[in-house]
């Protein structure tokens, strides 16, 4: 729809087309920074950065003229345009760009705005918040491209906020005694004061610690959005205006929650609602309809963007460096080429609130107090195929003491190590030659906790990495979020890695064996949970995974069984017994290599089964086998096996390799040399060497399937 709203010819909106006016130009600027935005977050080829459409709406953006009447849209104008120049910040718009910054730097007054350059009118309020919030937003996108911009602009501007601000802890459009203030004008203060913080307390907040994360004004105005349901008042005419303001807070803030409200996607069904058949979004009789299209738009692009990391909240100093993410995922936006947003999540809430991001991020320079409760969160956010990555503000030397002391805690069977120097954390995307030692504990396919004793969050919070130390600090930021993220198909904003369990009753439960022996049988305890709650949502099927002792194994019980390690083991002659006795009674045994990199399926495959049935081959599982090629019901085609890109890096193709099948007696023994497990459990951790998690599903599905219709092995 709005892209239908730009003329063919010359890429100017087809609105008051011809118009020399500023408001022309500042509503042709907000169409076409709505479509840039929609742009990086969909795969539309219409809004391919550099295409045809995207150069023509921007070169036809800086031909259209400018005016400074007193009575136009100046300072909107100028604002916008610099905001969507911003975006792709090309070098053949750097001079238009800068120019329009300087423009708007030269042309407030004490930090203030008005519709366009300063006039003096006695008696008269020569500024407004509204044009305020928008003067200060352009010269914010341009800093953002390197654009100089003086400190004592950053310094008016905070003033003029903390100056404005009503008792209430509100604004308004103006200055106001009887007024509580306004969503949208509180909006405005709070997100300016945030982009103030930023540039001004920068370096102060990562040379101190044991302070609050935010200033007295700036804590009063996040209070009173954070009151009751205003953060999703969006009810008066322009509530495009206003959702773009609460999106700034939300964003610039990294809150997940404002007041209780899960701002984005409770916002998002109020605009989805608005919508029409033909895309835009209002009411038809609204003279706004596409200025709210637009800004509708902008909420929907710039909110679902793949969440970069969760910072915990907790009570404590927990936001020490209250910009450190916000600078590392800027950072990362552009290394990797690709919007991402951070969030801070507070520690009251369930830990399946915390999945939609794969790491959660603890810093702090304090012993922090965790009771049971929540230490149980972390370990099942952990557990469930997340990262925690806590850091050390300060670097006090008795915060190491109680890191240890969690990590025991949360997983005893795993110790807390050095990360060596060859772990993909420091490889994944930056080579890091001697990065800051890290410690981590690991589950033998992934890490589930990682440390740093050295405070790398200081340099981040500083905008530092242009030093040696803070270009360093950086690469290794990026670094942990590809090992936990992966590289490709980040997850947006609205999906979880959690599946949770289904309202109903599954129509038939098939029971399965997961194989416990003597070394680390278990690595994932949650895979056969989520995995379970899927299969379920899939075919109606449920699942009952209990725990059996390898030596114990008996097809009377558990008809299928999963067998799995991450390091090789010897198997006694019980158990090399038990094996033999339950395929040779018609069990199903599935084995996999978890993580991919040890040497647990060659163990196996010469020490269990080459035991266990001397006289049987593995062999390769034929693309016409009925557990690949789809055609039981409810299976899946899986005719050619799809590899995770550790996978595909590692061996230089994408065709793997499907797993080797074992036949005795009225049994069956399925092999996969790469991982299975934690494709169930749908982590997409870089360094591990398997199936991708879709394939791991169905893989899984299907050999249950198989197992249940008979194990039939005929092509």
């Amino acid at each position: 729809y709005l892209i239908g709203q730009f003329d063919n010819a010359d890429y100017e909106i087809i609105e008051h087309h011809g118009e020399h006016t500023s408001l022309h130009t500042g509503t042709d600027a907000l169409y076409v920074y709505a479509l840039l935005q929609a742009g990086q977050a969909c795969n539309d080829p219409r809004l391919v950065a550099h295409g045809p459409f995207v150069n023509g709406i921007l070169d036809a953006l800086k031909r259209m003229p400018i005016t400074n009447a007193p009575s136009d849209r100046t300072t909107y104008a100028r604002a916008l345009r610099t905001t969507a120049l911003a975006v792709y910040d090309r070098p053949l718009d750097r001079e238009f760009l800068r120019r329009d910054a300087q423009w708007l730097i030269q042309n407030q007054r004490q930090g203030a705005y008005t519709y366009a350059a300063p006039f003096e009118v006695a008696g008269a309020t020569n500024w407004d918040n509204s044009n305020s919030q928008y003067g200060l937003l352009g010269v914010w996108a341009a800093a953002e491209t390197g654009v100089a911009v003086p400190s004592s602009y950053w310094a008016a501007v905070e003033k003029h906020w903390n100056e404005t601000q009503l008792s209430s802890g509100g604004w308004e459009y103006v200055t106001s005694r009887v007024s509580p203030g306004s969503v949208a004008m509180t909006c405005a203060g709070v997100a300016s004061l945030l982009v103030c913080h930023d540039w001004v307390d920068g370096y102060r907040m990562a040379t101190s610690i044991g302070r609050d994360p935010f200033t007295p004004e700036l804590q009063r105005g996040i209070g009173w959005l954070e009151e009751g349901d205003r953060a999703l008042n969006i009810t008066s005419m322009y509530w495009g205006y206003t959702l773009y303001g609460i999106e700034r807070v939300g964003l610039a803030s990294g809150f997940k929650y404002l007041g209780k409200h899960n701002w984005y996607p409770e916002l998002c069904r109020q605009v989805m609602e608005r919508q029409h058949s033909d895309g835009s979004f209002g009411d038809d009789d609204d003279d706004n309809k596409n200025i709210n299209t637009a800004y509708a738009l902008i909420f929907l692009s710039r909110g679902r963007h793949p969440i970069f990391m969760n910072k915990l909240r907790f009570d404590g100093f927990w936001s020490n460096r209250p910009r450190d993410l916000a600078n590392l995922s800027r950072v990362a936006s552009h290394d990797l080429e690709r919007p991402l947003n951070w969030q801070v999540v507070p520690i009251d809430h369930d830990w399946t609130d915390w999945t939609d991001s794969p790491i959660l991020y603890i810093a702090s320079h304090d012993v922090i107090r965790l009771d049971a409760d929540a230490r149980q969160k972390l370990r099942s956010f952990a557990l469930a195929g997340g990262m925690i990555f806590i850091h050390s503000d300060g670097e006090a030397t008795f915060y190491e003491k109680f890191v240890h002391e969690l990590a025991a805690d949360l997983f005893p069977d795993h110790p807390l190590t050095d990360v060596p120097s060859n772990h993909p954390i420091y490889t994944s995307l930056y080579q890091l030659q001697s990065p800051p030692a890290l410690k981590m504990v690991s589950n033998g396919a992934r890490a589930m906790m990682v440390y740093s004793p050295k405070d790398i969050a200081r340099y981040w919070q500083t905008r530092d990495n242009r030093t040696p130390q803070g270009k360093q600090a950086f690469e290794l930021g990026l670094n942990l979020f590809v090992y936990a993220a992966g590289k490709r198909d980040l997850r947006n904003r609205l999906e979880s890695s959690w599946i949770p369990r289904a309202a109903t009753a599954p129509a038939f439960t098939i029971p399965v064996a997961r194989l416990r022996y003597d070394g680390n049988w278990d690595p994932e305890p949650a895979a056969w949970g989520r995995f379970g709650n899927w299969m379920q949502r899939q075919t109606g099927y449920g699942i009952n995974a209990s725990t059996v002792l390898l030596s114990d194994l008996d097809v009377r019980k558990h008809p299928f069984a999963h067998l799995t390690g991450t390091a090789a083991f010897s198997p006694t002659d019980a158990q090399v017994q038990a094996v033999h006795r339950f395929v040779e009674s018609g069990g199903v045994l599935f084995v996999d290599n978890c993580g991919g990199t040890s040497d647990f399926d060659q163990a196996i495959a010469a020490g269990l089964l080459g035991r266990a049935f001397p006289q049987a081959q593995l062999e390769p599982l034929s693309r016409n086998h009925p557990l690949l090629c789809g055609k039981i019901a409810g299976t899946d085609a899986l005719t050619r096996p799809h590899l995770r890109p550790f996978a595909i890096d590692r061996i230089g193709t994408s065709n793997g390799t499907p797993p080797q099948l074992l036949s005795f007696g009225r049994g069956y023994v399925i092999l996969s040399s790469v991982d299975v497990t934690s494709g169930l459990l749908a982590t997409d951790t870089w360094g591990i060497h398997g199936y991708d998690p879709g394939y791991s599903q169905s893989l899984m599905k299907n050999a249950i399937l198989w197992t249940v219709d008979g194990a039939k092995n005929a092509e």
